[in-house]
């Protein structure tokens, strides 16, 4: 782990440990936080916008404060602090671009987002340092459930074996142009061709959400400013949701993510 890193994982285990005093006190805090926050989200989105919706589109803040790891301890705590602020704004600064009011809170947790594969906290396990030669932003490596198959980031990522030729429909990170997945059944590259040969044809990949620079910084999404925390949760978490509820159950990442 890089120093800045080091840094990051004791600051969030001491954050956590001050926050989370017990599983009991943990569950108490995470049902009580995130109701709040998303009563506060629904009364400014108005619309069909429900308080059970906005909780389902929500990381899983428990599974990450239960991981044995500092990194999800301190993201759970950093998150919990961030929906606390949130809560307290006003609407117009609650679904403006940049969520003003909240920079105190909102800072620390994207710098612990960024730091690892911080999709795993969020499927209960521990994050994992990306390779050499990941071209992706570092949180999208590993991401379980939460993230999904990454595609042409230059490196296989775990949550795409076992997956085989037929690619990954449901891959976040593709380059400009790029509509099939594959390369020797890692889905380590992508094409804008279907791969030569006999064979499956891969499904095609959706349509990208964000310029292809997105895979590079993360900031991939529908709200907030580039680099904001809202992009950098859309990334790890909610677009998978949103892409796997929109494909339904035939599509080949769904199955393996659901699993």
């Amino acid at each position: 782990m890089t120093p800045r890193g080091t840094t990051l994982a004791l600051l969030g285990g001491a954050l956590a440990g001050a926050l989370f005093g017990s599983a009991a006190q943990a569950q108490g805090d995470v049902a009580t936080t995130l109701t709040a926050f998303c009563t506060h989200e629904v009364e400014c989105v108005g619309g069909d916008a429900t308080l059970q919706s906005c909780l389902d589109e929500q990381p899983d803040v428990e599974k990450a404060a239960g991981v044995d790891d500092d990194v999800c301890r301190g993201l759970a705590d950093a998150l919990l602090r961030h929906y606390q602020c949130q809560a307290t704004l006003s609407c117009e600064a609650l679904l403006g671009p940049a969520q003003d009011g909240c920079a105190a809170t909102g800072a620390p947790l994207l710098d612990l987002l960024l730091t690892r594969g911080a999709g795993a906290c969020f499927d209960g396990r521990p994050p994992v340092d990306a390779p050499p030669g990941w071209t992706c932003a570092a949180h999208y490596y590993n991401g379980g459930v939460a993230d999904g198959c990454d595609c042409g980031c230059g490196v296989l990522d775990r949550d795409c074996e076992n997956l085989g030729v037929v690619g990954c429909g449901d891959s976040g990170c593709t380059a400009d142009g790029c509509e099939f997945c594959y390369q020797d059944g890692d889905n380590v590259s992508c094409d804008a061709d279907p791969p030569p040969g006999p064979g499956p044809t891969p499904p095609r990949l959706p349509e990208p959400t964000a310029p292809a620079s997105s895979c590079a910084t993360g900031a991939t999404g529908t709200t907030g400013g580039a680099g904001s925390v809202g992009v950098v949760l859309f990334t790890v978490f909610l677009r998978r949701r949103r892409r796997r509820a929109l494909a339904g159950p035939s599509s080949v990442c769904c199955s393996r993510d659901e699993r």
